[in-house]
């Protein structure tokens, strides 16, 4: 993978911390002056996943993105996709993580592959469920 790659991978990466920063801040805070940080850093973590995605889908236009794929991302997905069929509501992907024994950030890249496929939909911010 070319470096200038690499850097907008690592982006996408700390975006994913980001958005469980704020989630598992905004689930613990105690006062509304806190809130108003990790709405700030969610929103942030947003505009930049944005903004590194749409550099992402140039680099691959101009054919420099080459990234290895990973073995077994069917199966990953499946797991997603029967964790939020169990769930039976719209969750977080720090909850399918948990539920499956694996990392945040990992469910998280599924689910955006997932997104693109037109598998799920998102209700809510941060929330995800199946689109059926």
């Amino acid at each position: 993978m070319r470096p200038c790659d690499e850097m907008i991978k690592r982006t996408l990466e700390l975006v994913e911390q980001m958005l469980e920063v704020a989630d598992n801040g905004d689930a613990v805070r105690e006062d509304p002056s806190c809130g108003v940080l990790y709405g700030v850093v969610r929103d942030s973590a947003f505009r930049i996943r944005k903004l590194a995605e749409e550099e992402r889908e140039a680099h691959i236009k101009k054919g420099w993105w080459k990234e290895e794929r990973k073995r077994g991302g069917g199966a990953m997905e499946k797991k997603v996709l029967e964790a939020m069929k169990k769930a039976g509501k719209p969750v977080r992907p720090g909850d399918i993580a948990k539920a499956l024994g694996v990392e945040s950030k990992e469910v998280s890249k599924v689910i955006s592959e997932l997104k693109k496929k037109g598998k799920v939909i998102s209700p809510k911010r941060c929330y995800y469920s199946l689109n059926e």
